[in-house]
């Protein structure tokens, strides 16, 4: 069943009635990890930083550090590394199911045009991953 394109109505908590967020299984809408990719992406639009005003140029843990609090602050996605079931590696996820009841169609717009970016096919990559602390 996981991991799939789109989030079953079962997990979406625009369709399904629950008592609170935590009560629907986390999933995660993201691509897996390629540090590459996402530094690039990073440098690109201006997120590299210095760890040390010394530095020849940007620092790549400074740099990442940067890009995910200056992403939250422009889009309002607390975007990250998460461990999932599925995948051999982390997933950079942009937003989880438990978000969809507070995000828009901007968000996941933004998600996309940030994935295609970054060097990723949409089509291929992005999916909804289960939570590793998830019982499956």
């Amino acid at each position: 069943m996981f991991p799939r394109r789109t989030v079953p109505d079962e997990f979406n908590p625009v369709t399904v009635d629950f008592k609170t967020l935590s009560d629907l299984p986390l999933l995660w809408y993201g691509v897996p990890y390629d540090g590459q990719k996402i530094l690039k992406y990073a440098l690109r639009r201006g997120y590299g930083k210095k760890s040390h005003p010394k530095d020849p140029g940007p620092h790549p843990l400074s740099t990442w550090h940067n890009f995910l609090e200056k992403y939250k602050e422009r889009y309002g996605m607390d975007v990250g590394l998460r461990k999932v079931w599925g995948c051999d590696r982390h997933v950079f996820a942009f937003y989880s199911n438990r978000d969809m009841a507070v995000l828009d169609v901007r968000h996941h717009d933004r998600a996309m045009s940030t994935i295609a970016a970054m060097g990723f096919d949409a089509d291929k990559d992005a999916k909804w991953w289960v939570d590793i602390h998830e019982k499956c």
